[in-house]
């Protein structure tokens, strides 16, 4: 039966198919996948990202200790999750801003508002994580910053 090569071939890739599911099974149950040890940065050098996640952890500081200040604070989640039964605030307050392993620079022209991308994954690549994206103004000051819970892009 196996002389056959068309045969021969279709259960050389089922076997396959069947390695590779089992595969990604286990590797889907273990559930945590590292975020990587060096962060990836995108668009902007490492100081520039230094001084970004300062301001962000120096304004959480600030807040925690009552400061006013004057920039807006947006999160949510999925409906079903918990995430989206914390406020804003509580969001932005507990985000160890730290362990963000990926920023991005989203505008180009460093003359205008500066927008950047942060990702923070608690539990590792692969499962829900921390979509943040930051509004800086001109002057330099946090003018937004956007935190979504949501599950990573499909790859």
């Amino acid at each position: 039966m196996l002389d056959d090569p068309a045969m021969l071939l279709r259960s050389t890739a089922l076997t396959a198919l069947l390695l590779g599911s089992s595969f990604s099974t286990s590797a889907r149950s273990e559930g945590f996948i590292a975020t990587p040890a060096k962060r990836q940065l995108s668009r902007l050098s490492l100081a520039d990202a230094d001084a970004l996640l300062f301001k962000l952890k120096t304004a959480q500081t600030d807040l925690a200790k009552g400061e006013d200040l004057p920039f807006f604070l947006l999160s949510g989640s999925l409906a079903s999750d918990a995430m989206a039964r914390l406020s804003p605030r509580d969001a932005f307050l507990k985000l160890p801003f730290g362990d963000v392993w990926n920023i991005e620079r989203l505008t180009a022209d460093t003359r205008l508002p500066q927008r950047f991308r942060l990702a923070y994954a608690p539990t590792g690549l692969g499962q829900l994580y921390w979509n943040i994206e930051v509004l800086i103004n001109i002057d330099g000051s946090i003018e937004r910053v956007t935190m979504t819970y949501e599950p990573p892009a499909p790859f």
